[in-house]
């Protein structure tokens, strides 16, 4: 390398500079499911990533429950919206002919192995197969919901995993048949990364019949665009919304005021729901149509109640892990330069979301050493603390009326006026 004998040289240093933090995408639906005749050429269990539009759908995974629900998560989308990214793995069905076997087969397929990559542990490497890294899991053809011998569905504890280390979410599906056993089925899990939906959907299958399936991709499909609609940024559950489906999977008594209704039973268990809107009912659901009553997670925590939350805080947390990999191994342990950097921006941002009433106000990073602090630092570590709160969804509103005379005694006042205005 030449180096100047005499001259001038000069340089931008930018190490303590805060840099603009990119947000995480949190608004990837996937889904996981068995393909009944597999195409050749198309490898099971790996991620690809396609459009819900997509009209190679078929030619690429073959007709059934995989593609099924591919569309489903289309079929969430609200009116007006087109498509969406999907990152999907595909499972070979099993060759059992017994229907039992065949089940079990399938559901272990779907549930995979860590080590092998395969079911919803392929969701783990979707980045490196050259996939999106999806955020809002579902399964296909409501194995999720099977339930044998009161224990908690593989598949569903695996995704509790897959979840656990990617950030994710799921929407899987309950058993669509009665509050008793709604609740057994949610007494089996306890995990803040997950929200079932009791209630299955019904649609117009090709000849115009009604079929019920699970509801999760249309609840993931609907979720994705409501993320949409706040920039990406998943703070708002679904609730409260319409879905393009024909009828709930089962119908079930639902008011806003009536906590002995059994869609409100439901709730308080931590069951989600879709109930029918009826016009002129003064606190249906809505106004007609199919509505969505969401916003609970599966866990047992009353800090991780809602699904928002819970998502808001992976989506805080990864996104300023993500912002610091810039610094690491470039920069000494040097408080001048890229330590501050990295509190500087990680406050700025954090301010930046309680200014848009994302998060609550007062949010702030803060650098407490403590004896350990030395000795991290010999070791190249940087500890520091975060604060922020995530926004509740609005789920109560509690009115009390109150009699005043006040309104008396301005109609007092003003025929006392009007008296001594006429005898003037």
């Amino acid at each position: 390398m030449s180096e100047i004998a005499v001259g001038l040289s000069g340089r931008w240093d930018l190490s303590n500079q805060a840099r603009p933090i990119k947000q995480a995408d949190f608004s990837v639906p996937s889904v996981t499911g068995i393909c009944q005749n597999l195409p050749e050429g198309t490898e099971q269990n790996r991620c690809y990533t396609v459009a819900t539009n997509d009209s190679d759908l078929v030619a690429r995974f073959g007709e059934g429950d995989l593609v099924d629900q591919i569309r489903a998560i289309g079929r969430g989308l609200p009116s007006g919206k087109q498509a969406l990214n999907v990152t999907v793995v595909p499972v070979k069905d099993s060759t059992e002919t017994d229907p039992t076997a065949k089940r079990d087969a399938n559901i272990a397929a779907l549930r995979g192995l860590d080590d092998q990559k395969s079911g919803v542990y392929a969701l783990k490497h979707a980045v490196a197969q050259g996939a999106l890294m999806p955020r809002l899991n579902t399964i296909a053809g409501g194995y999720d919901a099977f339930i044998q011998d009161n224990t908690a569905n593989p598949i569903v504890t695996a995704l509790t995993a897959v979840n656990a280390s990617t950030f994710g979410h799921a929407f899987i599906n309950g058993p669509n048949s009665t509050e008793v056993e709604a609740k057994a089925v949610r007494s089996l899990y306890s995990d803040p990364s997950l929200t079932m939906i009791e209630t299955g959907v019904q649609i117009a299958d090709e000849s115009n019949d009604l079929e019920t399936v699970g509801a999760s991709g249309f609840v993931a499909g609907l979720q994705a665009a409501v993320d949409a609609e706040h920039d990406g940024v998943p703070s708002h559950v679904a609730g409260n919304r319409a879905l393009r489906i024909a009828a709930p999977g089962r119908e079930m008594t639902f008011d806003w005021m009536d906590p002995s209704t059994e869609g409100q039973r439901l709730l308080n268990a931590q069951c989600d729901i879709i109930v029918r809107g009826r016009v002129g009912g003064d606190f249906a659901a809505g106004e007609g149509g199919m509505i969505l009553v969401t916003c609970n997670t599966l866990s047992s925590d009353p800090l991780e109640r809602y699904y928002n939350v819970v998502r808001m805080q992976n989506y805080i947390l990864l996104t300023l892990l993500r912002s610091y990999k810039v610094f690491l191994l470039k920069y000494n342990m040097n408080p001048k330069r890229a330590i501050k950097a990295a509190i500087k921006q990680t406050n700025n941002w954090l301010v930046g979301m309680a200014q848009r009433e994302i998060i609550y106000s007062a949010p702030k990073v803060l650098f407490v050493p403590d004896a350990e602090t030395p000795s991290d630092w010999r070791k190249g570590k940087l500890a520091f603390t975060g604060r922020a709160e995530p926004r509740a969804p609005l789920t109560q509103i509690d009115l009390t009326m109150e009699r005043d005379d006040a309104g008396i005694e301005l109609e007092i006042a003003e025929l006392e006026t009007f008296a001594k205005n006429l005898s003037l």
